[in-house]
């Protein structure tokens, strides 16, 4: 996608990780990939959101992020994410309601309104 800098990753995830952010999402008490849902001022972001591959296109992802959008809904808190362009997972967030509201070279960001005015 861009070029990569090993040094320069590992540094920006040592100093911005923090394990209280994730969740480890289990089918059956097994891990099967991790979520992480930030809490801003104004909205969630959804900052992961990662299924084992073995466990993708089995609804899992759906399922999860519609109960996160009835949750938002339900708070009157939008759900913002950032996505790269060429990850299949922009056409599930699409269908699901999320609107491309900013791009840059690589990615889009999306936002999930459905809030009550």
């Amino acid at each position: 996608i861009w070029s990569w800098d090993d040094t320069a990753q590992r540094q920006h995830y040592e100093q911005s990780f923090n394990s209280d952010d994730y969740k480890i999402i289990q089918v059956e008490d097994e891990d099967i990939g991790v979520l992480s849902l930030i809490q801003r001022d104004d909205y969630e972001f959804l900052a992961r959101l990662e299924v084992l591959p073995e466990y993708q296109n089995k609804w899992i992802g759906t399922k999860i992020l519609q109960s996160l959008m009835a949750q938002a809904k339900a708070k009157q808190q939008p759900i913002m994410l950032r996505v790269f362009k060429i990850n299949p997972a922009y056409k599930l967030y699409e269908r699901l309601g999320f609107q491309t509201v900013r791009q840059d070279e690589i990615h889009y960001d999306m936002l999930y309104a459905n809030v009550d005015e």
